[in-house]
């Protein structure tokens, strides 16, 4: 059967605010685009088939130290969402910087401790590791925060590990790309590879962002580095350290932004639509003159002006 045809992706999702730059941004070349389909394998690991020996397993991954635009996305993304999922999936898991080990003695090269990820179904919290096995399935979303030392890491290694994994959505941050913006991309598991997911835009406060179906969320890059909107409820999460009050003004003062920028477009529309009816009834004056002109200069249909 074919698969259905794939929605309109669009560019890589970054801030459309002109100015507006990001906390701690790299002064880096940046690095090269995210393509829109990654290939993974086919194969696919059974996670509840798994019986690893936790007494021997790894529980740390030899990971570069992340810097600080990394670990602020990670801090700004990882607690709202545990808040949410308590709410709102009692049974998930949310992992971050946690190492999920599949093999009893994996190679270093096939580890992989992802900076959030979150499984469902989850009736045996981890010890030490994200053991796979019985309580214990692979995670169904996981986010990825770039670096230029991790970059080629995420894209093109892992994504074939998480793919074993069934990872259905996998979604990749960059907050120094190309010096200036952040980039987010995001993927659903498609036969044999990774594909983009489309971006929704025309969020509160200038945002935009990928849904995510596992999540019921849209992860979202903004002038405020990454948050979290909540379809149903019409907002976002609340970060760490926001209050109550705080947040409600701020989304008032979006939507009155919102609103400004819509009555400001409906005066341009409307400035422009005089400007081209009175154009318009120049170029028809300026055709009636023309037309009284002649007529005075050929009163008999040959000329009286010679």
């Amino acid at each position: 059967m074919a698969e259905p045809a794939l929605p309109p992706v669009g560019p890589q999702i970054g801030w459309e605010e002109p100015g507006a730059r990001p906390r701690h941004i790299a002064q880096s070349p940046g690095h090269p685009p995210v393509p829109d389909r990654i290939p993974v394998g086919l194969d696919r690991i059974d996670a509840a088939s798994l019986r690893l020996d936790e007494r021997i397993l790894p529980v740390e991954d030899d990971k570069v130290p992340e810097g600080v635009a990394q670990s602020d996305s990670r801090f700004d993304a990882v607690p709202p969402l545990r808040e949410f999922c308590r709410r709102r999936h009692p049974d998930a898991f949310v992992g971050s910087d946690l190492l999920v080990n599949y093999k009893q003695d994996p190679k270093a090269h096939e580890r992989v401790a992802p900076d959030l990820f979150v499984a469902f179904g989850v009736t045996e919290e981890p010890t030490g590791s994200y053991a796979l096995g019985p309580g214990r399935p692979a995670p169904s979303f996981v986010l990825e925060i770039l670096s230029g030392s991790t970059w080629r890491d995420d894209v093109e290694r892992k994504p074939a590990i998480y793919a074993r994994l069934g990872v259905c959505e996998y979604f990749l941050f960059d907050p120094d790309a190309q010096g200036q913006k952040p980039v987010l991309r995001g993927f659903e598991l498609r036969t044999g590879e990774y594909v983009a997911m489309p971006i929704t835009q025309g969020l509160p406060g200038r945002y935009q962002g990928v849904h995510s179906k596992v999540l019921g969320l849209v992860l979202c890059a903004g002038p405020n580095g990454l948050r979290w909107y909540e379809p149903d409820a019409g907002q976002y999460l609340r970060v760490l350290g926001e209050s109550e009050d705080g947040r409600r003004k701020a989304e008032v003062r979006a939507a009155e932004e919102a609103a400004a920028r819509r009555k400001a477009e409906a005066r341009a529309t409307e400035e422009a639509a005089a400007r081209r009816k009175a154009e318009a009834e120049i170029a028809a004056l300026r055709s009636r003159f023309r037309q009284l002109r002649d007529q005075r200069r050929r009163p008999d249909g040959y000329g009286s002006g010679d």
